[in-house]
C-alpha cells in the first residue's frame, strides 16, 4: 500500500466535503471549484456527497442542496440498434464538456479577473516564475509557473499547501500530479515538487502558513519564497 498516495486521496476527498458543507475560504472554494472543473470524475463525486445531504435534508424537512447532472445524464437517447451512433454519440458529448473546461477555469478566471494566459508573472529563481495575490481570509494565494524538467527548491510546511495543476504537471516523490489534479502538502511533508520534461507546468496553490525552504541554497532564498 502507498500510504502518501492514500493520506493524499484521504485530504482531497475531505476538502471536497468541506467544500460540499460551504466550510472553505474563498481562495480554497475557488481551487475546489476549479478541480470541478477540469475533473468530471470528481464532479461527480461530489454530485453523490450533495445526493446525500439532499436525503438527509428531506428528511428532516429542510431545502435539498441543488443537484447538477453529469454529463452523461444529459446525452440525448440514441437507438441502440446503431450501435456506431451510440458510441459516438457518447463521445461527442464527452468531447463537448471537455473542450468547455481548458487550463483556465472560469471559477479561477473570475476571482484573478484575468485569464491564467494574460497573467505577469514575475521571476524567482531560473526556471520559476509567480503571480502573488494579496493575502486573503488567512491564506497566501499565488500562482506558480515552472519550466519543463526544473525542480522546486526542497521545502516543507508549517501549516497547509493545497495545489491544483492548471497545465503540464509534476512530481514530488508522493505522486504524479496532472491537469485537474490537487496535491497536498503540511508540516510532515518535505517534499521537491519538478515538473514533466518537455511542457511548462502552472499551478494555483493556497497555503496557509509560510513555506519553509529546506535545502542548503534554499534556506538562504526563503525572503524570497515567502
Amino acid at each position: 500500500m502507498n500510504i502518501n498516495a492514500t493520506r493524499q486521496s484521504d485530504m482531497v476527498s475531505g476538502l471536497l466535503a468541506e467544500y460540499a458543507l460551504g466550510g472553505l475560504s474563498t481562495p480554497a472554494r475557488v481551487l475546489v471549484e476549479s478541480h470541478l472543473e477540469l475533473s468530471p470524475h470528481a464532479e461527480r463525486w461530489l454530485d453523490d456527497v450533495h445526493a446525500v445531504g439532499s436525503t438527509l435534508a428531506s428528511s428532516a424537512g429542510e431545502t435539498a442542496m441543488p443537484h447538477k447532472p453529469h454529463v452523461l445524464d444529459q446525452i440525448e437517447p440514441v437507438n441502440f440498434k446503431d450501435g456506431e451512433a451510440a458510441l459516438q454519440s457518447v463521445f461527442a458529448a464527452i468531447d463537448a464538456d471537455e473542450t468547455s473546461k481548458g487550463s483556465s477555469p472560469k471559477a479561477l478566471e473570475q476571482f484573478l479577473g484575468m485569464s491564467v494566459a494574460d497573467v505577469p508573472w514575475k521571476k524567482v529563481m531560473p526556471g520559476l516564475a509567480e503571480y502573488k495575490l494579496p493575502d486573503m481570509e488567512g491564506s497566501e494565494v499565488s500562482l506558480l509557473r515552472i519550466d519543463g524538467g526544473k525542480a522546486m527548491p526542497v521545502h516543507t510546511h508549517h501549516g497547509s499547501e493545497v495545489t491544483l495543476v492548471l497545465q503540464g504537471g509534476f512530481s514530488d516523490g508522493n505522486g504524479h500530479y496532472g491537469v485537474g489534479d490537487i496535491a497536498y502538502a503540511d508540516d510532515d511533508v518535505n517534499h521537491k515538487p519538478v515538473a514533466d520534461p518537455g511542457e511548462v507546468c502552472i499551478c494555483f496553490a493556497v497555503v496557509d502558513a509560510p513555506v519553509e525552504l529546506t535545502g542548503p541554497i534554499g534556506r538562504l532564498m526563503n525572503s524570497f519564497i515567502r
